[in-house]
């Protein structure tokens, strides 16, 4: 492990699967957090008390935390009963986040209640709904957006959210930031579709690494390549975020494996490859991405 400061962006359960990599690589691991999901327990609390969607927060955090005796309760999902499908996490943080005035505060005071060593902060303050256009008609909603194959381009709403402080602290500060794995659409550019947040990763002069996916997703990016993957990253943010891309050349055991792109370069990026899947999962090996991340810190791909 390498003393400093690592920044991966995202949502959902690729950016937790991010942070457990980074955690075995740099000593001070932080999240800045998607807050566009508006569907399950998440989505119910952001309609029944105003507040920014908590669940990808949560797993961030309990991917931080995972030595904590209190992340099993944080991880705890009702089954029964009024409260069917919220996890207690998003209790907790909506709870929190009513105390004292923001999710942003919120994480903070559970992440001290977790034993966090680095910060989970979310991308903006209040929330962010996605519109897609799709063959000419516009959809919205990211629950919505999940399951909709055909999108190619994605705005948020309001469009010009301000991003939250500190999300930008933890940016500048890092000294690698990560991308993914994740949904390309409705997990990843909601964060980097922030004004804010893409100004930040294109000044930076340290790695900003894009973990590709290991599998094609069924409905959001349904009959798409490694490499149309990152030319919707490059149309949406430009050509001066990204310095490399990771991607597996191994065996995937579940899935629709997403093709290895040929040569050394992929729309230029620099391309690290390497054998990621978890045995007999369509997830990504901690220790394996780890090695992969490891090598951008002793050696920054970074030509800016």
């Amino acid at each position: 492990m390498t003393e400093g400061r690592a920044v991966a962006l995202g949502g959902g359960h690729g950016l937790a699967a991010a942070l457990r990599s980074l955690t075995k690589v740099m000593d001070h691991v932080s999240a800045v957090v998607s807050v566009a999901d508006d569907g399950g327990s998440s989505g119910r609390l952001v309609r029944e008390l105003g507040v920014s969607p908590p669940g990808d927060a949560r797993r961030c955090l309990l991917a931080l935390s995972e030595e904590s005796e209190l992340a099993e309760v944080f991880a705890y999902r009702f089954a029964a009963g009024e409260l069917t499908g919220h996890a207690l996490g998003n209790l907790i943080l909506a709870a929190l986040a009513d105390m004292t005035g923001s999710l942003a505060e919120a994480l903070s005071v559970a992440g001290h209640m977790l034993g966090v060593k680095g910060r989970g902060r979310p991308a903006v303050d209040g929330h962010v709904r996605l519109v897609a256009d799709v063959g000419g008609v516009e959809v919205e909603g990211q629950s919505v957006l999940t399951g909709t194959p055909g999108i190619r381009r994605i705005r948020l709403e309001p469009p010009d959210p301000k991003a939250n402080a500190e999300a930008l602290t933890t940016i500048e500060e890092a000294d690698l930031v990560a991308v993914g794995p994740g949904s390309l659409f409705t997990s990843l550019l909601p964060v980097l579709c922030v004004p804010e947040i893409r100004d930040r990763l294109a000044e930076t002069s340290v790695p900003v690494v894009l973990i590709a996916n290991l599998t094609v997703q069924p409905g959001e990016t349904q009959g798409m390549t490694i490499e149309d993957h990152v030319q919707v990253l490059l149309d949406h943010v430009g050509t001066d975020v990204f310095d490399a891309v990771v991607v597996n050349d191994g065996e995937v055991d579940r899935g629709e494996p997403l093709a290895v792109p040929q040569g050394q370069r992929l729309l230029g990026l620099e391309i690290l490859s390497a054998s990621l899947a978890r045995e007999h999962t369509a997830t990504h090996d901690p220790d394996a991405l780890a090695a992969v991340l490891a090598t951008l810190v002793r050696g920054p791909t970074s030509q800016r």
